[in-house]
């Protein structure tokens, strides 16, 4: 028993000396920030939609606006870590044996268990508890493009990251420099082809709000398509694939590479055009 007992202890001290600290706290990070959003929702009952084409929401203080404004590293940082965790499991399953094709069967399932979560799941429990207080009190900044009747199926993060899954499960296998380039083409096609304000009451075909238009389309309701969302785990992937070859390196290059987004930020809004699909309204919340 003594023996099983030392034996259990090394294999957790061995599986926990592999976690990289920093993904955990980064994941961890993300889900309080998601929390904070969805108490909003459900306890404070103040919701922002943040949409192309739509004029962006109206803060009543400073307080409201950090609030929401932070919560937007979630969606990006789900995608991107789930491209690096892609990227590190494929890793481990090749050490453990796995043939190619179960990795793929592996990744696709899970992809189709998000969307089942998504419709039976998720859903539901947004009904619920936008049912279970006083709908009148409810605020809502901001606006949805698209109309028609109302939505009844709600396609969010859940719907995109098991898409975006599944699409990677199938791609993962071409070179790095062809995972780079669909990358970069589906974050450049976002910025080009989203439509502009004077398109926002149009009613997209449901098949074209799932892949790239967000918006309502009577009954769909698809606030995160496919399309916009293969680039952040696409890069993921790439970044994976990085911290397996020299994590620490990996690390650094995150820190610079994070900070130099940040000027380039700066530098794409003071200019304008390119990146905004909104007007800009004045002021630093605004900006």
């Amino acid at each position: 028993m003594g023996g099983a007992a030392s034996i259990r202890e090394s294999a957790s001290a061995v599986a926990a000396a592999q976690r990289l600290a920093a993904l955990d706290a980064h994941r961890g990070f993300i889900m309080v920030l998601m929390a904070i959003d969805h108490a909003s929702y459900f306890i404070a009952r103040v919701h922002s939609a943040e949409f192309w084409g739509i004029a962006l929401p109206v803060y009543p203080n400073a307080l409201w606006f950090w609030t929401r404004w932070i919560t937007h590293l979630c969606a990006p940082g789900f995608f991107f870590l789930m491209g690096i965790g892609m990227a590190l499991l494929i890793d481990a399953r090749r050490q453990a044996g796995w043939e190619e094709g179960r990795i793929t069967r592996f990744f696709v399932i899970r992809g189709l268990l998000l969307i089942f979560l998504q419709l039976f799941v998720e859903d539901p429990a947004w009904i619920l508890g936008h049912l279970s207080g006083n709908t009148g009190v409810m605020v809502i900044r901001g606006g949805v493009p698209g109309g028609g009747t109302q939505g009844l199926i709600y396609l969010g993060v859940l719907f995109a990251l098991g898409g975006v899954m599944i699409f990677w499960g199938f791609m993962r296998r071409v070179p790095l420099g062809f995972i780079g380039l669909i990358s970069l083409v589906a974050v450049l096609v976002t910025q080009f082809v989203t439509p502009g304000p004077d398109q926002t009451a149009t009613l997209y075909p449901p098949l074209l709000r799932l892949l790239m238009v967000p918006g309502r389309t009577n009954l769909w309701l698809i606030p995160y398509p496919v399309v916009p969302w293969l680039g952040a785990t696409g890069l993921g992937l790439l970044f994976g694939e990085f911290m397996k070859r020299d994590t620490h390196r990996a690390a650094r290059l995150a820190g610079w590479t994070g900070l130099g987004f940040l000027v380039l930020f700066v530098i794409v809004r003071i200019t304008g055009g390119f990146g905004t699909l909104n007007e800009v309204a004045a002021g630093w919340m605004g900006f």
